[in-house]
This record gives structure tokens, C-alpha cells and sequence, in this order.
């Protein structure tokens, strides 16, 4: 059932998706099923505009960190707008604030201001080849600088090779750029210093994220056995018969479930998926409030009580790995696994 009941809700995504590329002015693109237009929002919470409540754990991609409508925060924009809003020069405002982050970052010299990461990128590896007099740029297969033409390169992982090729992520992104972007594989560091060395008289910048694309080719390397592959499927199809459940007996459901179970594995320095993983990954997806129906929380199910439901409904395999899946504890990696 879709989130998005009534006729001027819907009309308003229909609408989107007619004025707005991929029905989306950002990064965030849900299913039909899941998609939702947000009329307001007050602290941790928004509100679509059938009123149902949402906890917000996007927070603008950042900036929103004091929550929505922070009673004074609405009281300093309101007072800086009765006096101008943008001015396109220097403004005290401005200059304070440049100063306060200077003085709280010993490495932040000078400061530029931005409206998105895209610039500040796109500006920080201008100004590094400037100093350095050369084009060449090094980033992580993976990472995920913003969508100007030199971070567009290689942002999802490819089949493991010696010196992975620059792979323009974007039709429009001239061909010629595949020789200026060196791609150094995520989470080697011996391969990535190697890199550097050989071209480090070419090389005008390195770029590096904490948050990678990679991370998802790295975990592909965990591995998942035939009875957590149909545990991850058969939890899925239990959700299509919960009334509680938005998400659906999609394979993209299951898949999805697949790959974030093994992203945990992996950065808990383990080789293999157990059946703990998977009932983790789906608990953190329903406590985000992604897949339940706004009817069953306005009723007061919980997310502990839906999971229980689905669980209960699942027999998990008796053993995985050599580990009994019911015991609630991830087990230690042994030396073998890390």
C-alpha cells in the first residue's frame, strides 16, 4: 500500500516527477511505494501533508543539525531579515563566523563559504592543482565528492585490478578527464602509497571522504550462505503478510536487506553474514520509520513488536557458519575471519 493516500498528495508526486528530474530535488529518490512530500517539519520530526509523522535522520544532508525550526535559530533569521538576506559581498555576519571556524580549526587557515559540497570540492582540488602546478587528482574508487565532472569518476567499485581505471560515472563528462583522475582502490593502503609514488611528480591533489560507495564492493567480499541468502528472502515475504510492513515482498527489498547485512558484517571485520546481521539490519530500517505504514504506528505498534512478529514467522536456519543463530551475540571474528 502506498504511503500516499489522498488525491492531493498524490497529485503533488505526480507533479514532482513531471517539474522535477527523477521526482527528486536532491539525492533522495524512495520507491512509488514509500515516496512522500514533506509540508513541514519542528525539531527531530517532519510532517508529510496527510499529517503523518516522520523522525528525520536525513537533517538536510547536515545542516539541520539542531533540528527543524529551533526556536532560535527562527528567531536570528527573523531578525537578519528584516535587515537583507543575501548581499553577494562582505557582511559582518560573515566575517564573524569565518573567524569563529578559524579559530576553532588550527588546520583551516582561510575560509571559503559554499552553498554545497559540489563547489567546495569542485574549489578545493582548483585550489590544490593551482598550488601545485599539476592536473592530476587521486581519488578512492567508491568516494563521493559531489557531482562536478572530476568527482563523477569512479563512484561505484569495479572487479579488483593492480590500478583501477577511471570510470566516468555521468554520460556528459568529457573522456579526456579519464587521464587526469588516478582511482586508488578503497582500504588498501599499500596499493593506494604505491599510487602515489609513481606519479606524485603528476599528482596536484589526494581526496578522501570517511563516507564510500566502496564500502558496499568491499562487503560484497563477505560471504553469505545459501540458508541466510533464504532467511534474508523468507523475512522479506513475511513483511508482504505483516499489515504493518510498507516494504513489500520485492526482490529489491531482499537484496537491499542482502547488502546492508553485509555491510555490517564486513565492518565488523567478519567474512560471513549470520542470521543476527540480518535481524540487526532490518530492526535499524524499521526503527528509521522507512517501512512502517503511518496506520500501524498511529495504532502503537512498535517496531520490537513487528520485528518479534516477523521473526516468529521465519525459522531461521539451525545453524550458520557453526554458530546457533538464537543466541542474540555476535560472535568474536577468530584470526582466520578479520
Amino acid at each position: 500500500m502506498a504511503l500516499a493516500q489522498s488525491p492531493a498528495h498524490q497529485e503533488l508526486l505526480a507533479t514532482a516527477h513531471r517539474v522535477l528530474p527523477g521526482g527528486s530535488n536532491g539525492n533522495v529518490i524512495l520507491p512509488p511505494e514509500q515516496a512522500f512530500v514533506i509540508a513541514a517539519g519542528q525539531g527531530t520530526r517532519v510532517y508529510d501533508v496527510e499529517g503523518h509523522c516522520w523522525i528525520d535522520y536525513l537533517l538536510g544532508s547536515g545542516p539541520m543539525i539542531l533540528g527543524h525550526a529551533h526556536p532560535e535559530v527562527v528567531a536570528a533569521v527573523q531578525a537578519q531579515l528584516t535587515r537583507g538576506s543575501t548581499f553577494f559581498y562582505l557582511h559582518e555576519k560573515a566575517i564573524q563566523l569565518a573567524a569563529a571556524i578559524v579559530d576553532a580549526m588550527p588546520c583551516a587557515e582561510q575560509v571559503r563559504f559554499t552553498s554545497s559540497g559540489t563547489e567546495a570540492t569542485f574549489f578545493a582540488l582548483r585550489v590544490a592543482r593551482a598550488f601545485r602546478g599539476r592536473d592530476k587528482i587521486l581519488k578512492f574508487e567508491g568516494a563521493f565528492h559531489g557531482s562536478h565532472d572530476y568527482a563523477m569518476m569512479s563512484t561505484e567499485g569495479q572487479p579488483p585490478t593492480e590500478l583501477p581505471r577511471a570510470v566516468r560515472g555521468s554520460a556528459g563528462i568529457p573522456q579526456s578527464l579519464e587521464n587526469e583522475v588516478l582511482i586508488a582502490p578503497f582500504n588498501d593502503l599499500d596499493q593506494t602509497t604505491a599510487i602515489i609514488e609513481r606519479y606524485h611528480q603528476d599528482l596536484g591533489a589526494v581526496i578522501d571522504t570517511h563516507v564510500v560507495q566502496a564500502m558496499i564492493d568491499y562487503a560484497s567480499k563477505v560471504d553469505i550462505s545459501p540458508e541466510v541468502g533464504y532467511y534474508i528472502v523468507d523475512l522479506v515475504h513475511a513483511s508482504r503478510k505483516d499489515p504493518a510492513v510498507a516494504m513489500g515482498g520485492s526482490p529489491r527489498a531482499s537484496i537491499a536487506l542482502l547488502r546492508a547485512s553485509r555491510c555490517l558484517a564486513a565492518s565488523d571485520g567478519r567474512e560471513h553474514v549470520y542470521p543476527d546481521d540480518v535481524r540487526a539490519v532490518l530492526r535499524a530500517v524499521m526503527a528509521h520509520r522507512l517501512v512502517l505504514n503511518p496506520d500501524a504506528m498511529l495504532r502503537g505498534d512498535t517496531v520490537d513488536a513487528v520485528l518479534e512478529r516477523l521473526t516468529a514467522a521465519v525459522k531461521p536456519p539451525l545453524s550458520a557458519r557453526g554458530r546457533h543463530p538464537g543466541s542474540g551475540v555476535s560472535p568474536k571474528p577468530s584470526k582466520a575471519e578479520v
